[in-house]
């Protein structure tokens, strides 16, 4: 069984769990022991000044704030920062933003959550912030909600260059089509963003084994080159079915290495004979 501060609390005062009734002397017992932030929550029931000073003092300044006080003091907040728990004291104890436990929040590496649930708004040192933390992308499509330099920069440094261009760009851009195409992400690019053939994402769509894909969803036309690569890529009979629409050698070669004769004949050639 893991040992914790509450086990080691129930082992000692086992006998008067449960009793509303407090004594100073049980108490204070509690205090001595490093256990006044338990005696408060579980006999106590109720804050008082010296388990609170005692619970700051065990370094649970945030936890008493939040299952005895059950509201906001300086004392504990001050408490909750020294113990790396601003940002939560902010989100679960104040309830709203303020200067020290957002300074705090940021040192805890908590600047985007902080933005995000307390704050509600951007602003430039969280937004420095949840760079820093390589959440860039989520903090402009969090809290910024719109496109910046910086956070796309941080985005595509973070491996999210195809996410920001999609959800916050929402719009083609050299340098995102760029990044795209390195991480093999052209032919998505292009279908979602571009919505149009270009040269370098059809390039790429090949090389990432989506010619036909590009073909059909893109060009929607035929080409030597995507018709090449359906070929290799096995999608010969698919590629003469839904683009070409007439019948050649070297699809039908590809038909028949890939076992569909009989469809390529009967839907491309369309001489099969009854």
């Amino acid at each position: 069984m893991k040992v914790t501060n509450k086990t080691i609390f129930k082992k000692y005062y086992s006998s008067i769990l449960g009793v509303k009734e407090d004594t100073t002397a049980r108490r204070q017992e509690a205090i001595k022991t490093g256990m006044g932030y338990w005696h408060a929550r579980e006999v106590d029931q109720r804050p008082r000044a010296d388990t609170r000073v005692a619970a700051i003092k065990e370094g649970s300044g945030y936890w008493y704030a939040r299952e005895v006080d059950k509201r906001p003091r300086t004392d504990t907040r001050v408490a909750a920062i020294k113990e790396k728990k601003g940002y939560e004291y902010a989100l679960k104890i104040d309830m709203c933003p303020r200067n020290d436990t957002r300074i705090a929040a940021i040192k805890e590496r908590s600047g985007y959550w902080y933005a995000r649930e307390v704050d509600k708004r951007p602003r430039g040192d969280t937004r420095t912030a949840a760079i820093k933390e390589k959440k860039g992308y989520e903090y402009a499509r969090d809290v910024d909600m719109c496109p910046r330099d910086d956070t796309r920069k941080a985005a595509v440094r973070e491996g999210h260059g195809y996410d920001y261009a999609l959800h916050i760009d929402k719009c083609p851009r050299s340098d995102a089509r760029i990044l795209a195409i390195k991480i093999g992400m052209g032919y998505w690019y292009a279908f979602n963003i571009d919505k149009c053939p270009r040269d370098d994402t059809r390039a790429a769509a090949i090389k990432e084994g989506s010619g036909y894909w590009y073909a059909l969803n893109i060009d929607k036309c035929p080409r030597d080159d995507t018709r090449e690569a359906a070929i290799k890529e096995g999608d010969g009979y698919a590629y003469a079915f839904c683009i070409d629409r007439h019948p050649r050698q070297d699809t039908r070669n590809a038909a028949i290495k890939g076992h569909k004769a009989y469809d390529y004949a009967l839907n491309v050639d369309q001489c099969i004979k009854q």
